[in-house]
């Protein structure tokens, strides 16, 4: 009898498991994902979608990443469907002109998320959220799922414990959450959870606690910089690095633009201070951009390229610096004036986030930035400003523009670019701008395949105001 019984249930599973296999072909697990058609070139939400093939896994076998059932969560909210997405949408290849180099790798950060279930419910409802973004920004009933079994299982771990038993699933799950609501837009919830995240780290012991954990430590920082500049407010935990931060030796021929710059900026706004933090994250960022574009040099340049390490110190020590001198409190006498801080600032930020220091996808924060740049730039007198600092405005608005890509913003940012090129004689944007800028800032990979149509775009736009007709690539 007992055998016969062994036997009925074997039957049972078998049955069941290829009912759940035949559902997953004929019913996609996330609504709207019929919908999808290769995410190329869209605008969702707040996401923007570069020149990059997004594969979204439809097969049956959705449970690749746990064969053998061992996950802390269970198959409910579609878990084994979603996290078989990890790859391509919570954090994507992209191409190489955006990350040279990662913070923390993908590999730490899924093998940390899939030994905790409150963090990996906080992974698996970003990812929902991120493919319901994908399928035209419909929402799903898994990430409600997953984010609502994140917040229990935290709330019944954090109510029961002392500081002593704050562990590090913990911190980066409230982290995880808050980073979600960086892509949801909800800045309450943005803010409540950054509370959360404040408060846990303080019963840990203050941000120094976690040197030892460097993941936990840089995933922490990185949001924390993230929610910044979300919030427009100052970082909630000072700046603590495993290993000491040195000023890297800049090369000479910085010095040249710089000083006079400053003299610029000090003359014209009489603002000292605020005219020397500029500087020095003007140094910084040219450094790390220069060293960036030695990576892909073919061959390599003589000399030691930057570590991946000096490379994180310098861009933790360079978002700091644009943070601080966007969130500077201007006396109403240096105004408007003094708006060339924060233009450069926010054009500085939304190239860290975006080009430096990538972040595994493009959310508010870009967003944001590039909308305070707009804002900057329709409140100044822009041909007085082109005027006192040419190169600088060029750049400021060509970096906007690129921000832009597929959102409402890039129509007006590449007319004023158009405009502003022709203004210094610049007649062909992607030959000549180049040149207009070296002794300034300029990358290779300003002029990349995501960005073709934006500088296509620039080009028509300068020959209705010329008159002429010329194609991109003349």
């Amino acid at each position: 009898m007992a055998r016969e019984l062994i036997r009925s249930k074997a039957r049972r599973k078998r049955i069941e498991r290829s009912q759940n296999a035949l559902g997953r072909r004929v019913t996609p697990p996330l609504a709207g994902q019929k919908d999808w058609d290769g995410g190329r070139d869209q605008k969702l939400g707040s996401l923007v979608l570069l020149d990059h093939e997004f594969e979204i896994d439809r097969g049956p076998t959705s449970n690749s990443y746990d064969p053998f059932n061992a996950l802390p969560v269970d198959k409910r909210g579609n878990a084994h469907y979603i996290l078989s997405q990890y790859n391509e949408i919570f954090l994507p290849n992209m191409p190489p002109y955006y990350s040279a180099v990662q913070s923390f790798t993908r590999e730490d950060t899924l093998h940390f998320t899939m030994s905790d279930p409150a963090v990996l419910h906080a992974v698996l409802g970003q990812i929902a959220i991120n493919l319901g973004m994908f399928a035209r920004g419909k929402s799903s009933s898994d990430s409600t799922y997953h984010l609502g079994q994140a917040i229990t299982l935290l709330n019944k771990r954090i109510s029961n414990c002392n500081h002593d038993d704050i562990s590090n699933a913990t911190i980066f799950a409230v982290g995880s959450l808050a980073n979600l609501q960086i892509t949801t837009g909800c800045l309450n919830s943005l803010k409540i959870h950054l509370d959360g995240l404040e408060a846990l780290v303080k019963r840990r012991g203050g941000i120094r606690a976690l040197v030892d954990h460097p993941l936990i430590l840089k995933f922490t920082c990185w949001v924390d910089n993230m929610c910044s500049i979300t919030l427009g407010s100052k970082p909630r935990f000072e700046l603590v690095t495993a290993t000491p931060y040195q000023e890297p030796l800049y090369p000479d021929f910085y010095g040249t633009t710089a000083s006079r710059y400053k003299t610029k900026l000090s003359n014209l706004t009489s603002m000292e201070d605020l005219s020397q933090k500029t500087i020095e994250a003007y140094y910084l960022l040219r450094y790390l951009v220069d060293e960036k574009d030695k990576l892909y040099w073919i061959p390599p340049p003589p000399g030691t390229r930057i570590t991946k390490e000096d490379f994180q110190l310098g861009t933790d020590q360079l978002m700091r610096q644009l943070t601080n001198i966007v969130q500077y409190e201007v006396p109403d006498s240096s105004k408007p004036n003094a708006l060339i801080y924060g233009l450069f600032g926010n054009a500085a930020l939304t190239h860290s986030v975006a080009f430096v220091c990538k972040p595994s996808r493009v959310g508010s924060p870009v967003q944001l930035s590039v909308e305070r740049i707009r804002a900057s730039l329709e409140m100044i007198n822009l041909p007085a400003f082109q005027v006192a600092y040419p190169e600088m405005m060029l750049w400021v608005i060509m970096v906007g523009g690129l921000a832009s890509i597929t959102t409402v913003h890039q129509e007006f940012f590449t007319k004023i670019l158009a405009d502003a090129c022709l203004a210094v004689g610049i007649n062909n944007p992607t030959e000549e701008l180049p040149v207009f800028l070296a002794d300034f800032l300029w990358s290779v990979f300003y002029i990349n395949p995501a960005a073709k149509g934006f500088w296509a775009d620039v080009v028509t736009v300068q020959a209705q105001v010329t008159g002429g007709e010329r194609s991109p690539s003349e």
